[in-house]
């Protein structure tokens, strides 16, 4: 593999480091202490991904990035719809939202059965709250269902 085409794959992993890094110094001025669990549970899961991301480019000299058929116009979609979500989520709380941008996603990745994608984003939604809501105690918006 190219020098060139190397720097390019490993782009992603170093900025991907920085974010990690600064996530881990960020959570350090969180308080209480007990607060900054997740984000440094977060950093240290992402740290080890680029570690090992870096080693797999690094010893497997091949290229993995394919921008070969990349839609431009589904990646301009989905940050509309997370800009639309981010928008929605204070104004009407946690579960539409996030029930429609789970929808919206797998429409975007063209599945087609709609009981399905009604079942997993009802599943996901259930799974987000219990696992933030209930376990890791982060306030959620709601309009109701609010305990």
């Amino acid at each position: 593999m190219k020098k060139k085409d190397i720097l390019l794959e490993l782009s992603l992993p170093v900025v991907m480091a920085a974010l990690g890094i600064f996530v881990l110094i960020k959570a350090e001025s969180i308080k209480p202490k007990s607060a900054a669990t997740f984000p440094r549970i977060c950093a240290v899961l992402m740290l080890i991904g680029v570690a090992v991301t870096i080693l797999q480019i690094l010893v497997a000299k091949k290229k993995t990035t394919h921008f070969e058929g990349l839609r431009v116009e589904k990646a301009l979609l989905l940050l509309l719809m997370i800009l639309v979500y981010t928008i929605l989520l204070p104004r009407i709380g946690y579960i539409i939202p996030t029930l429609l941008l789970c929808a919206c996603i797998m429409l975007l990745l063209n599945y087609r059965k709609l009981p399905v994608i009604g079942l997993c984003s009802c599943i996901a939604v259930v799974v987000i709250f219990v696992l933030f809501k209930i376990i890791l105690k982060v306030p959620l918006p709601m309009l109701f269902l609010d305990f």
